[in-house]
């Protein structure tokens, strides 16, 4: 008997691939289950051990998680209760309202171990989390809500701290007793009237003698007599005086060769500026004249020599 489709054989690698990517799903699964367990001391089954066995038990706890994650009355019991907007109330709603969330996730838990047993496991996990992402957002405003409350009464108390400090601020006037004046006329002080003094003469003036002029400073390089008491102050002067003219003369004759020499170096200069400035105007007008001789052997249709050469 022959078979009418044909036997497909599995290459031994891919069957290897396929059974190692098996057992690492089973191994993260268990790993997960661990840390689950760790945190929250609930654990979900692994993969590898769903057991028929434990479906009952499974459902039971699959059961009660869908009664959690369905039930709004947590939020609408605290919305209806007139303590919520009380201070107490609402630090009471804050703290159930943190343990409600754990409740939640350890409810999420027990569901995706619940789904393992049906048949749609991913649909089965998305619809309990989605779920219980509605209720956390319930329970989330409710506790922005309590929060608010809690603003609220802060506020007052800074407003009745703020009205106390300006009460205290604002409080009457001490009042201060006027100073007072002695109205009796007391006995007026005598007063000696001052003494007036006669005006000093002036002081004598002595008669000074004028003190003598000063020689004249004796210039660099001239040689006079010393000035002692048998030499003539007089001819001393005269001395210094031709000196001091003589080195005058000659410091007015080295300026002037200075002045001299400076300018001739100036006319030198000038002359050769002069010079360099013909030299170039020669050398324009000999271009331009060579560019005119141009332009007019181009105009009248002769060429250059360079032309002939090429």
């Amino acid at each position: 008997m022959k078979l009418i489709f044909p036997v497909m054989r599995v290459p031994s690698f891919l069957l290897g691939a396929v059974v190692i990517g098996f057992m690492g799903t089973a191994v993260a699964q268990a790993s997960g289950s661990t840390t689950a367990e760790e945190t929250s001391g609930f654990s979900l089954p692994p993969l590898t051990a769903v057991d028929a066995s434990k479906r009952g038990e499974w459902e039971r706890l699959g059961e009660e998680a869908d009664r959690l994650l369905s039930d709004r009355s947590f939020v609408e019991n605290w919305r209806a209760q007139a303590s919520f907007r009380t201070p107490a109330g609402a630090r009471r709603a804050l703290a159930e309202a943190d343990d409600r969330l754990k409740e939640i996730d350890h409810a999420v838990q027990k569901k995706s171990g619940a789904c393992l047993y049906t048949f749609f496991v991913n649909r089965c996990v998305n619809e309990a989390r989605k779920t219980s992402y509605q209720r956390k957002r319930e329970i989330r405003n409710l506790m922005s809500d309590a929060r608010v409350v809690l603003h609220g009464e802060e506020v007052k108390e800074r407003k009745k701290e703020r009205l106390a400090r300006e009460a205290e601020k604002n409080k009457a006037p001490t009042k201060i007793t006027p100073k007072k004046i002695d109205t009796e006329p007391k006995t007026p002080v005598r007063i000696a009237p001052k003494e007036v003094h006669a005006p000093s003469l002036p002081k004598p003036r002595s008669s000074t003698t004028p003190a003598e002029a000063s020689l004249p400073s004796t210039p660099k390089g001239a040689t006079i007599e010393s000035n002692n008491e048998n030499v003539d102050r007089g001819a001393m002067r005269k001395a210094l005086e031709e000196a001091n003219l003589a080195a005058q003369a000659q410091r007015e004759e080295k300026r002037n060769l200075r002045q001299q020499k400076a300018d001739e170096k100036a006319k030198a200069r000038k002359a050769r500026r002069e010079a360099k400035r013909r030299k170039l105007e020669e050398t324009m007008a000999q271009r331009e004249e060579a560019q005119r001789r141009l332009e007019e052997e181009r105009i009248n249709g002769k060429q250059s020599g360079f032309s002939d050469y090429l």
